[in-house]
């Protein structure tokens, strides 16, 4: 895959997981379906952020203003 490729693979994760959660604070997903794709999509940005580290041979970091799963800020 292209660098361009992986980082808006990257950032698409990203985003997918910050839209679970907001539909899961909005009340449309409960608790439990919530933590399923919540762990369905939790190691998508490490391997991401690997595959990109290896194209470029430098560490890569999360999108800026990018939240870890739990919503923290990195």
């Amino acid at each position: 895959m292209k660098l361009e490729q992986l980082l808006e693979r990257r950032d698409t994760i990203y985003n997918n997981l910050h839209d679970v959660r907001f539909e899961y604070r909005s009340g449309i997903y409960s608790e439990g379906e919530f933590e399923t794709m919540k762990t369905a999509l939790q190691n998508e940005p490490a391997l991401a952020l690997a595959e990109i580290d290896l194209v470029t041979d430098a560490p890569v970091s999360p999108p800026c203003g990018a939240r870890s799963v739990d919503g923290s800020a990195q």
